[in-house]
């Protein structure tokens, strides 16, 4: 008997587990001829049914009832220790999955967050908390002490940051070593 191959592949893409998922059919031949589409449609339809029926979402909503400062996030990272890090137009929010810390500036505080305005949090490979301001350039978060150091634009220092208004935050590997990336108004640093 002669084996002919028909192979099905969803146009529904859907991934589970970094996996893409298809689905292939093997039909003697001259049989799927005589199968209606309508057939193959149902299998596919209960195929996709059972795989998606084992996601479980849960989808779970903070708001500033919960501690957020501001219901508006510009941008949100998780550092290594488990923490979910907020960037808000308020401050600097820490989220240990039960409640916040935040990080405001205090004028007179010199090791306080630069600014409360956040454009941007990122964490680097080596496990550095880095902040970009919206005004006050960049920020470096000293765990040990939850003070902040900062990096700001000094036209009279070319090797300065090249505007205090940091848009976005990166970092990319070359060769041995990792460099960070700032994003800022007036182009990009490393």
């Amino acid at each position: 008997m002669v084996v002919s191959t028909l192979k099905i592949c969803c146009v529904i893409c859907f991934f589970k587990n970094d996996f893409i998922h298809s689905l292939q059919l093997t039909i003697p031949h001259g049989f799927g001829t005589f199968l209606p589409m309508k057939f193959f449609s149902l299998i596919l339809f209960l195929w996709s049914l059972s795989v998606f029926a084992q996601e479980n979402i849960r989808f779970e909503h903070i708001t500033i009832n919960d501690g957020l400062p501001q219901n508006t996030v510009r941008s949100i990272t998780q550092s290594r220790d488990g923490y979910m890090w907020f960037a808000t137009q308020q401050g600097l929010a820490r989220y240990d999955g039960y409640g916040f810390k935040l990080y405001q500036h205090e004028p007179f505080d010199l090791n306080s967050i630069a600014s409360s305005q956040i454009n941007c949090v990122f964490e680097d490979a080596n496990g550095t908390l880095w902040i970009g301001t919206e005004r006050d350039g960049l920020d470096k978060f000293e765990r040990a002490t939850e003070t902040f150091k900062h990096f700001r634009h000094d036209s009279a220092n070319p090797s300065s940051i090249s505007s205090n208004e940091i848009l976005y935050l990166y970092q990319t590997r070359e060769k041995q070593n990792t460099v960070l990336w700032i994003q800022t108004k007036n182009g990009f640093n490393k």
